[in-house]
């Protein structure tokens, strides 16, 4: 199931489809370009009524006011989808880091005794579902953020809270003269 061809094939696939979605976002860009030569024909249409004198300008003042509105939000819109664009814009998933994913997950299920392989896998596999000579596995992968392969986690500090003098119970046994009656009390 883990071959290197099967690996191959399926990176292929989602890198494709990776690759179609910007491809929705260019059609509605498409789309609003089209619309806005429209809408700038029209205010040429109108600027040149008006130059021409067949219309005075309290007559074409609300339409040219209208398609103005029109061009303003249309560019505003532009604007947001190349910015989703950028935003949205994936990487290429590459077989060769794929491949080493699986060679490690192999490993793993194969150092471990079936009950950690079994608890391993049901941590991600969400359900199997058999129909005749198929089977269909629906699972999620836990991945690291931003690709990174490995992740480091820091250790919480063990330090007092109380500063270079102690902490205010260690104060308070001092100050009452308590710190050699319970040292004693813990060595006897």
């Amino acid at each position: 199931m883990l071959t290197h061809e099967c690996l191959e094939d399926l990176v292929k696939l989602v890198n494709e489809e990776l690759d179609s979605e910007p491809g929705l976002l260019r059609d509605k860009l498409n789309v609003m370009d089209a619309e806005l030569i429209d809408v700038e024909a029209r205010l040429s249409k109108l600027n040149d009524t008006l130059e021409t004198g067949k219309l005075n300008l309290d007559d074409l003042s609300p339409r040219i006011k209208e398609l103005k509105a029109r061009q303003d939000q249309l560019a505003k819109a532009r604007v947001q989808v190349e910015a989703n664009m950028v935003v949205e814009s994936v990487q290429h998933i590459e077989a060769d880091v794929v491949k080493s994913y699986a060679q490690d997950l192999r490993s793993l299920l194969e150092e471990g005794g079936s009950t950690q392989s079994k608890t391993f896998l049901r941590s991600f596999v969400k359900k199997v579902i058999i129909s005749e000579d198929k089977a269909k596995i629906q699972y999620h992968l836990p991945m690291l953020p931003d690709g990174k392969r490995t992740q480091s986690v820091g250790v919480l500090p063990i330090d007092t809270l109380g500063g270079p003098l102690g902490t205010v119970t260690e104060l308070l046994f001092e100050k009452k003269g308590l710190i050699p009656s319970i040292q004693q009390l813990l060595v006897s």
